[in-house]
């Protein structure tokens, strides 16, 4: 969440093992026999920090399909975010933002809720009580914001949500945010994942983030294969939610034996599951936010 623009590269290909790996050993308590011996024997494997191959990805894939259905089955969710991003090249300062976030749901073809989110940025200063709202479908797709910030923070406008304005110090577009579309596109790219090559993956136990009882995932090459961006990533997953509330990826260093540089990292805390959200929460007439009527940008608008 991480809040993530889903498109196939090294960096999606290492989360992509570490979030199909949580999702399939989190659903063992629920599938069937045969599938909780392979997680079983997954999990053994994995805790020794051996090398993937391709056989426990297409089983993490099999199984990582199960973990999809589950979190398809939550209708929303409010959290608060924390980011930290590298954008450009360069590594931006921490944000801090509260969530919502409404899953689509269907009634057979017909879809009865669009996905839907709402973010409000609380800090930094420069941008704080920042409002954005996207519904799917609505506002020939483009997403409602509020400034916020120092400069005519009420000012109201409509973008397009990967327009130079909307992306302006953020990584991922607010349109593909979320656990589901998330894990619905590490499914569809996990099969151009190579197994070997140096990766592996260690299990942590019994890990602590921020006083909740977690398990920690830690995937790392051991080798510089050429043209792969990263060297390791790390994922915390909440052992009573069931969901990620950590992620973390580095690149390699420019000289050998230099520390990883870090390239994005999230934290997911205050999470609420299943909390009813209703179409009033993605509405920017909700009196409850600070929308104003949509203006016309100037032709110098600039995001602070």
């Amino acid at each position: 969440m991480r809040l993530a623009r889903i498109v196939f590269n090294p960096i999606v290909g290492c989360f992509l093992v570490l979030m199909l790996v949580v999702f399939s050993v989190a659903d063992a308590q629920q599938a069937s026999e045969t599938t909780e011996e392979i997680l079983e024997k997954l999990k053994a494997k994995l805790s020794l920090s051996t090398q993937v191959e391709t056989k426990e990805l297409e089983e993490i894939i099999r199984v990582g399909q199960a973990g999809y259905e589950r979190i398809s089955k939550i209708p929303d969710y409010s959290c608060l975010l924390i980011k930290h991003e590298r954008v450009e090249g360069r590594l931006g300062g921490y944000q801090y933002m509260f969530l919502k976030i409404r899953h689509e749901q269907k009634e057979g073809d017909k879809i009865t809720v669009p996905f839907s989110v709402y973010v409000k940025f609380l800090k930094p200063v420069s941008i704080k009580d920042r409002e954005v709202i996207y519904v799917k479908g609505k506002n020939q797709g483009d997403v409602i914001a509020r400034r916020g910030g120092r400069r005519n923070p009420h000012m109201t406008v409509q973008l397009d949500p990967k327009s130079p304005l909307a992306m302006s110090g953020q990584r991922y577009p607010i349109t593909q945010i979320g656990f589901l579309s998330l894990v619905s596109e590490l499914l569809g790219a996990m099969k151009k994942e190579k197994a070997g090559d140096g990766l592996a993956v260690r299990v942590y136990q019994n890990a602590k983030l921020n006083d909740r009882k977690c398990t920690h995932y830690e995937l790392l090459h051991t080798k510089h294969v050429p043209g792969q961006e990263y060297q390791k990533a790390q994922l915390f997953v909440d052992d009573e939610l069931r969901v990620p509330v950590y992620f973390a990826s580095y690149a390699w260093p420019e000289k050998e034996g230099d520390e990883p540089v870090l390239l994005e990292e999230y934290t997911y805390t205050r999470l609420k599951l299943n909390i009813g959200l209703t179409d009033k929460d993605f509405d920017p007439k909700n009196p409850e936010y600070g929308f104003k009527e949509i203006e016309d940008l100037p032709p110098d608008a600039s995001p602070e």
